[in-house]
């Protein structure tokens, strides 16, 4: 059930507006994420939302009023990365990365009527991916660019064949050159200046 004032929510604004979201037990669930990093891995920690305008990294379970142009214009969600919580973090890393901001809108609440499924953050070949997109991309003077030393580190810890992680850094390696000029900034940067709620 979806409650709130969606013509306040349709203006313009941010990229997307993020609702409150309960549980089945109706509780608030912790749904803001911020970007940090732990261990060399790029994580979210979840807080409580708490008020208006309150930035997250994604939303949950994809939950939120999205402005059209917008989304078709940052490319959607990544088909080749499977695991859903990597491909949300993919799509909302890349959203920050090039520009555009989710943030909270209290006035917006969703309440689950089932329980809500665990996100799995664990580190694997969508990870990979995510990584090289987001994370080994650097903002280096006005662009993005993925440098080709990063393939030696990518290759030593993707867990994949000399082969494999070769075609999987030329292909996003030429991703990252056909967009460069959309990143404004790059992960390390977004984390740093990150705003804690």
């Amino acid at each position: 059930e979806i409650s709130g004032t969606l013509s306040t929510a349709m203006t313009r604004g941010p990229f997307a507006r993020v609702p409150i979201l309960r549980n089945d037990r109706n509780e608030v669930v912790p749904s803001v994420y911020c970007p940090a990093y732990f261990r060399r891995y790029f994580r979210t920690i979840p807080m409580m939302p708490s008020a208006d305008g309150v930035r997250t990294l994604y939303p949950y379970g994809d939950l939120a009023i999205y402005d059209r142009a917008q989304f078709l214009a940052l490319g959607g969600y990544d088909p080749e990365i499977e695991n859903p919580y990597w491909q949300r973090l993919d799509f909302g890393t890349r959203a920050y990365l090039w520009g555009e901001e989710f943030e909270l809108m209290t006035a917006l609440r969703v309440r689950a009527t089932r329980e809500l499924p665990a996100q799995d953050a664990t580190p694997d070949q969508s990870y990979a991916r995510f990584y090289l997109k987001n994370v080994a991309a650097r903002y280096v003077r006005d662009r993005g660019r993925l440098r080709l030393l990063s393939i030696f580190g990518f290759a030593l810890r993707s867990g994949r064949g000399i082969a494999a992680s070769l075609g999987e850094f030329s292909r996003v390696r030429a991703w990252v050159k056909a967009n460069e000029y959309r990143f404004i900034q790059d992960a390390r940067r977004l984390t740093e200046l990150w705003e804690p709620t």
